[in-house]
C-alpha cells in the first residue's frame, strides 16, 4: 500500500509541474488511434488456498516456492485505443496478455490443498495459466496540447486455471474467470512534441456475503515518437488481484478458498498510430 501512495504521489507530482513548464505548442499531440505491441518481463508472487470451508485455517500455498513455478516469465503483450468523435475525448481503450506457468518438482515437504495430500518425496507437475482481457472507456476531462487527464470505467476478464498432479493420486484443480470492474484514470503529459509520459491507474474492491475481491493495476511509462506513425516505449506495470470466496455469491466465481496474483516488471514496446 505504501508503494502504491508513493507512486500515485509521484504521478500527480509529475501531471502538476511538467505542464507549466513547457511552453504551448500549436500542434495537437494526441492520436486517434494506436496499437503497441510488446515483451513484457514480470517478477510474479503468487499465493492459492483450496477447499477451507473457514479460509483461516487453510494451508497458503504460495506456488513459486512451493512447487517450483517461475518467479519470472517474459511475455507477450498487446495494447489499443481508439479515440471517438471530433472533440477526441472519448477514449475506448483494450488490453490482452498471457501468463502461463507450468514445473514439475519433488517435494520436500508434504503439500495439502484442496482436501489432498501429496506427501514428501512425491514428484508432482503443476501449472498456473491466468490471462489478463481488458476493455475500458475513458473521457477527458481535462485535454489541451499539453495534458490529457481522463476517469473511466472498464472491465478485466481474467481467466484463471490451476492444477496440481501426480502420478497415482488424485488431481487437484480450479478454474474460474473473474469479471472484474474498476475505476480508471489516465494521465499524459507531452513533455515535447515527440516525448510523452503516460499514466495509468485502475482499482477495484467489492465485498459481497463471503466474497471479497480487490484489484491494483498502475502504469507508468516514458515514449518517444521518433517518426510519423512509429512510436518506443519503456514502462513499469504493477499488478495485484485477489479473490477470496466460499461459495458462488460473485458471477463466475464458485469455488471455496482463496487465490492471490501479484506482478511487476518491465513493459518495452513498439507502436503505431495516427
Amino acid at each position: 500500500m505504501k508503494l502504491i501512495k508513493g507512486v500515485f504521489f509521484l504521478a500527480i507530482l509529475l501531471i502538476t509541474s511538467f505542464p507549466a513548464l513547457l511552453p504551448a505548442e500549436s500542434t495537437d499531440p494526441w492520436e486517434r488511434f494506436s496499437l503497441s505491441l510488446g515483451g513484457f518481463v514480470t517478477t510474479l508472487d503468487s499465493t492459492v488456498v483450496l477447499g477451507a470451508k473457514e479460509l483461516g485455517t487453510g494451508l497458503v500455498i504460495n506456488v513459486e516456492d512451493a512447487l517450483n513455478l517461475d518467479s519470472s516469465l517474459t511475455v507477450f503483450r498487446g495494447d489499443a485505443f481508439v479515440r471517438l468523435g471530433s472533440s477526441m475525448r472519448h477514449r475506448l481503450d483494450f488490453s490482452y496478455y498471457d501468463l502461463r506457468r507450468s514445473a514439475t518438482r519433488k517435494l520436500e515437504k508434504d503439500l495439502e490443498i484442496g482436501g489432498n495430500t501429496y506427501p514428501i518425496g512425491t514428484t508432482v507437475d503443476s501449472s498456473l495459466d491466468f490471462q489478463i482481457i481488458k476493455g475500458g472507456y475513458s473521457y477527458s476531462l481535462l485535454q489541451d496540447n499539453r495534458v490529457d487527464i481522463a476517469l473511466g470505467l472498464g472491465l478485466f476478464v481474467i481467466p484463471i486455471n490451476f492444477e496440481v498432479s501426480a502420478v497415482g493420486r488424485r488431481s487437484t484443480s480450479e478454474s474460474i474467470t473473474a469479471p472484474l470492474p474498476f475505476l480508471h484514470f489516465r494521465a499524459d503529459v507531452a513533455l515535447t512534441p515527440k516525448l510523452f509520459l503516460r499514466q495509468t491507474y485502475e482499482l477495484f474492491y467489492m465485498e459481497v456475503n463471503s466474497f471479497q475481491g480487490s484489484l491494483f493495476n498502475g502504469l507508468i511509462a516514458l515514449e518517444y515518437n521518433p517518426w510519423k506513425y512509429i512510436g518506443f516505449g519503456l514502462g513499469y506495470n504493477i499488478f495485484r488481484v485477489a479473490l477470496k470466496t466460499e461459495g458462488s455469491d460473485y458471477p463466475y466465481i464458485d469455488f471455496i478458498g482463496k487465490i492471490q496474483l501479484n506482478y511487476g516488471g518491465l513493459l518495452l514496446y513498439a507502436k503505431t498510430w495516427f
